[in-house]
């Protein structure tokens, strides 16, 4: 009976290391913003447009096509004289890969699905108005206009 639970302890485990989860970020701020993945360089995304960011995973040993860092700015006349900051959203990265252990861990169908940050409007002398959630992507057919 021990060994049983062991083993299953340790498949969940396992299983919850191998986990890979496709992130977006979706852009629903009153204009376009520019976003910045593992220090690459800046990437502008339209207003009401998803976009791929990269893969995240709990193991620590990742390539660059997984996010490891992540940073928006608006991109408006501005922004290019360096007159608007980027906003680190790491913590939102980090709250995603704890909330993908969990689930992992405890509910299968849960770990299947990606992460989708968004960028919601925003009053012009408030923070930016950020949320996230968990949506099956994968299953979305993507297209393109190329």
């Amino acid at each position: 009976m021990v060994v049983r639970k062991l083993m299953i302890v340790l498949c969940l485990s396992v299983a919850s290391l191998n986990a890979i989860n496709r992130l977006y970020l979706e852009n629903n701020y009153g204009g376009e913003i520019a976003c910045k993945v593992n220090n690459r360089p800046d990437v502008i995304i339209g207003r009401g447009v998803r976009v791929f960011l990269g893969n995240i995973q709990l193991d620590k040993k990742t390539p660059l096509v997984w996010v490891k860092s992540l940073n928006i700015r608006t991109s408006g006349a501005w922004s290019g004289y360096g007159l608007t900051s980027f906003t680190s959203l790491d913590t939102y990265l980090e709250r995603i890969l704890w909330e993908q252990k969990l689930h992992c861990n405890t509910d299968r169908a849960a770990c299947a699905k990606d992460a989708v940050i968004v960028i919601n409007p925003s009053r012009i002398v408030s923070s930016w108005n950020i949320s996230y959630h968990w949506q099956n992507v994968a299953n979305i057919t993507e297209f393109s206009m190329d």
